[in-house]
């Protein structure tokens, strides 16, 4: 399966190590993914997760777009395939809660992501991983040092973070 890797990343400057993910495949056919939603802050690539779970957008200049996840399902899968645990999924709204039904925004898509790998890294802290290398173990890194460089459409439906684990 492919993983996300450093080559996907060839001339954009971030710092850190991207999360050595698999890629999510339903196996049911063929789809046509809607484009990657990249993420920013204070001109750097990428949105650290700390921040945007304390909703702190300051830095995102495009915090108000809004985030299309979906043209006809009201919820998305988000998958995380972290090396060593089991694959995790949640589903979260594509949609806001007003009459008018828009996609959320950004700001808010960065937000929710950053709510389920919080809880993907509270359900997997003690959890067994079968990675040899300790260098993925969710036990042994920080939630502070995620950050967020974009969401991929794997499959009709869902979504999948690129994550990166910025250096101490």
């Amino acid at each position: 399966m492919a993983h996300h890797t450093f080559i996907d990343y060839m001339g954009t400057p971030i710092s850190g190590w991207i999360v050595p993910q698999q890629q999510y495949s339903s196996g049911s056919g063929r789809f046509q993914p809607r484009p990657s939603i990249k993420f920013s802050d204070d001109g750097r690539w990428g949105m650290k997760l700390k921040r945007a779970l304390d909703m702190d957008f300051r830095g995102m200049p495009d915090s108000a777009a809004q985030a299309v996840l979906s043209e006809t399902g009201t919820k998305v899968a988000i998958r995380i395939l972290w090396p060593g645990y089991l694959p995790w999924t949640q589903h979260m709204h594509a949609f806001d809660h007003t009459n008018a039904r828009q996609p959320i925004t950004k700001s808010r898509l960065a937000y929710d992501i950053a709510r389920l790998v919080k809880l993907f890294y509270d359900d997997m802290q003690h959890a067994q991983s079968s990675e040899a290398s300790a260098d993925w173990w969710v036990s042994r890194m920080r939630f502070e040092d995620l950050i967020l460089l974009e969401l991929r459409n794997v499959s009709a439906g869902s979504w999948q973070p690129v994550l990166c684990l910025a250096p101490r």
